[in-house]
């Protein structure tokens, strides 16, 4: 019968593993075509403010028994989309006469023939997660991602495939190093989470966190099998998906709209938006650049509107620089809660005020739900 068996190891930074046949091997090949001990896989440090640069991975030949440096054999992805492939046809073989061993971190998918039937290559990928809990998690959590990732790294390895992968994690959205996923223990009305709706992120349950660090630490049993095999938890499982906060608005308690879609990062985009707000700014400021849009806007309640004219004059700027880019017929005069009420008391329609001057200038208003609502709508 065949028997075929995969299992993948997770590698520590800045540490070597030996591969061969030896029982003392880290990794343990076997069959009676490797040698004893083939070699090691080296393990670079990896820096965490260049995540998506691989950490170094090297290949270090073991001498023979007379202390000779013999040959060794690369493979190479004939394609791009060959990278990770587990069909041999798919490389090309190429004898390297001399040297110690290569660098595989280069992210070409490229690896080692041990033997004819032996054979591993080094595919890197990365996992960036922004969880605004972490510092909550137990000892035990943080020791294990602090010896594996710093913030970030692993790989695994089988009889025929390496692949190896940073997983990093920030507490703060930062919008110009997004992340793969956001861990919420509900769909709510956060900062983060109303990100990764405009970026088309996916939002997880803090249990993927859990399952990471468990995955990483079944792979290493002295008793692993292919149940321990190291893949990543299956993202769009239903066990990781949050349920809604109880506190949503009726008008945003779909759950499907928090579901990611990338589309989302340019539900706006050529649309040029001027926000009528109160003394608060509106948290649209944010939302709205996020989704493609281009964003300004103005406080009409500490100093109230007076007129159409007062309107018009105010937002006078903001038209020319509109219409020097040609885009009257995509703007929009977007006005926030709040505003209605806090003009009301000071004696001022609003809609009297935006419905005249919106239908002399020829542009569009609209509510501050427009962002939820384009989400509904379009993505």
């Amino acid at each position: 019968m065949w028997l075929i068996t995969v299992v993948g190891f997770v590698l520590e930074q800045k540490r070597s593993y030996t591969l061969g046949r030896d029982q003392a091997c880290d990794v343990r090949f076997e069959s009676r075509h490797v040698r004893p001990r083939e070699g090691s896989i080296v393990v670079g440090d990896w820096d965490p403010t260049n995540r998506l640069k691989p950490a170094e991975l090297r290949w270090k030949l073991e001498p023979k028994k007379n202390g000779s440096i013999g040959s060794y054999k690369t493979i190479i992805p004939r394609q791009s989309r060959s990278v990770g492939s587990m069909e041999k046809d798919d490389y090309d073989v190429d004898e390297i006469e001399g040297g110690q061993g290569c660098f595989l971190g280069d992210n070409r998918g490229m690896g080692i023939e041990l033997a004819e039937d032996t054979w591993f290559i080094a595919v890197w990928e990365h996992l960036h997660l922004q969880y605004d809990k972490m510092k909550d998690e137990n000892d035990e959590v943080h020791e294990t991602l602090r010896r594996y990732c710093k913030p970030s790294y692993y790989f695994t390895i089988s009889l025929e495939l390496i692949d190896y992968l940073g997983v990093s994690w920030t507490q703060a959205f930062d919008i110009n190093n997004k992340p793969h996923f956001v861990l919420s223990s509900t769909y709510k009305s956060s900062l983060d989470c109303n990100y990764a709706v405009c970026f088309g992120i996916g939002i997880l349950l803090p249990s993927y966190l859990n399952e990471l660090v468990d995955r990483l630490r079944a792979c290493w049993k002295k008793v692993a099998d292919s149940q321990d095999s190291f893949v990543l938890p299956n993202a769009a499982g239903e066990v990781f998906q949050p349920k809604l906060d109880p506190a949503l608005p009726k008008s945003r308690s779909d759950a499907k709209c928090w579901l990611p879609d990338p589309r989302r990062a340019d539900i706006f985009r050529g649309w040029c938006m001027m926000g009528l707000r109160g003394k608060v700014p509106a948290a649209e400021r944010r939302f709205i650049p996020a989704m493609g849009g281009l964003y300004s806007e103005l406080d009409v309640v500490t100093k109230p509107l007076l007129s159409d004219k007062d309107l018009q004059d105010r937002i006078a700027s903001w038209v020319g620089q509109v219409d020097a880019e040609g885009r009257r017929e995509n703007a929009l005069l977007v006005y926030f809660p709040g505003v209605r009420e806090g003009l009301a008391k000071q004696g001022v329609e609003l809609n009297a005020i935006v419905g005249s001057t919106c239908q002399k200038l020829g542009i569009v208003a609209t509510s501050g739900a427009v962002c939820w609502g384009a989400v509904r709508q379009g993505g």
